[in-house]
């Protein structure tokens, strides 16, 4: 999608540091007691494999995980971790709140209702981003 067509703002890179940093160190700190046990030739296959899914995680937090506003389809979309951005039409938009927080992550829900009548909420990300985005274009 060209930029034009659509606004995209990515979540804050330091959540994304943050936790690689204190999942990979944990597993640090395990390593290094293994090495006076004895067993470090044996965890080292697994934590070069749990080392690839940290870097895995941090490159989805800061690179897969979004908020976007569509102009040509007219939809707010949020996608975590690179999984399928969930599209919301703009238009039929009826709440926009938080959930909850998570540390310094406040945890954006919108409300919109659906074409039979009925409603639905889902989570779309940060509050920090999700303001950054409304002001960067409008």
């Amino acid at each position: 999608m060209t930029a034009e067509k659509e606004i995209r703002s990515y979540t804050d890179p330091s959540v994304g540091n943050v936790t690689a940093g204190i999942i990979g160190g944990g597993f640090f700190l395990m390593e290094l007691i293994s090495i006076p046990e004895g067993t470090f030739i044996k965890t080292l296959p697994m934590s070069i494999v749990i080392y690839l899914l940290v870097v895995a995680l941090w490159f989805g937090m800061n690179r897969g995980t979004y908020i976007s506003v569509d102009l040509e389809n007219k939809t707010l979309n949020g996608s975590a971790l690179f999984l399928p951005p969930r599209k919301s039409p703009i238009a039929s938009i009826t709440h926009i709140g938080v959930r909850g927080m998570f540390l310094s992550w406040t945890v954006m829900q919108i409300t919109y209702q659906l074409p039979n009548g009925k409603k639905k909420t889902v989570g779309v990300g940060q509050k920090k981003r999700l303001i950054k985005l409304i002001t960067k274009k409008f």
